[in-house]
Order: C-alpha cells, then structure tokens, then sequence
C-alpha cells in the first residue's frame, strides 16, 4: 500500500534481471536476483523484526533454495509469480499482492519439497524409525 512509483520501478527492473537470467538459464544468477527481489520486498515492508527474521530464515535455507531453482522449468514460473506479486502491488491491490505473495511462498515450498522428496509438511526430514 505504501509503495512509490519509485518502488514499483525498482521492483520491475528486479524481476526483469530474473528474467535475463532465466532466459539464459544461469540458476546463480537468478538466485542471487530472486534473493536481492525478495529482501527488496521485506524491506518495503518497514518491518525491522520481519526483516531479521527472513534474512535469518534465508541463510538457513540457502542450499535447498539454489537446488529448488536448478529444477527443470521452475525459473520461468518463479519468475511469473514475481511479476505478477509486483503487477498487484503496481495497482494498489493489497489483499491480492498478500495473497499472490502467499502463494509464491508456498508453491516454492512444494518445489523444495520435490527436490528433497523425504522432507515432511513442516518442512523438516522424515524422522528416521527407531531399529
């Protein structure tokens, strides 16, 4: 709701830089694009405690992040759902960009999980069975 014609700009030339990439397939790229997007995002938000906490959650979950780009086919969806996270904020639709945000996270939850097939719901591995 808070965001300036400045800020959409910046937003767009970000997802724009995810593009290239993916176009390109440079995953080390577009990973370090879509880590720089999503602070961006985090950071608009004004939010000193949001921040820390996803900055802390980032650095946990690097490693399943990067393999999760390096699947077949998923940086040209990530790129869509950035794209249209920033086209409901360009507009003013608060609830919408919520929920477009929502579902990126969750979707690339799903992507994760697909890499790391052994991963449970809550995202932690499988307990292993007691012998």
């Amino acid at each position: 709701q808070i965001a300036t014609a400045d800020d959409i700009r910046d937003l767009r030339a970000r997802v724009e830089r995810m593009e290239r990439a993916a176009a390109k397939g440079d995953v080390d790229a577009y990973a370090l694009a879509n880590l720089d997007f999503h602070d961006r995002l985090v950071l608009l938000a004004g939010n000193e405690k949001l921040l820390a906490t996803y900055r802390r959650l980032v650095n946990e979950l690097h490693l399943y992040r990067r393999a999760t780009l390096a699947q077949t086919g998923t940086l040209p969806v990530s790129t869509r759902e950035h794209r249209d996270i920033v086209d409901r904020i360009a507009t003013g639709q608060a609830a919408a960009a919520g929920r477009a945000l929502f579902d990126h996270v969750m979707a690339s939850r799903e992507r994760m999980h697909r890499v790391r097939p052994g991963a449970r719901a809550q995202g932690g591995p499988a307990p292993k069975k007691p012998r």
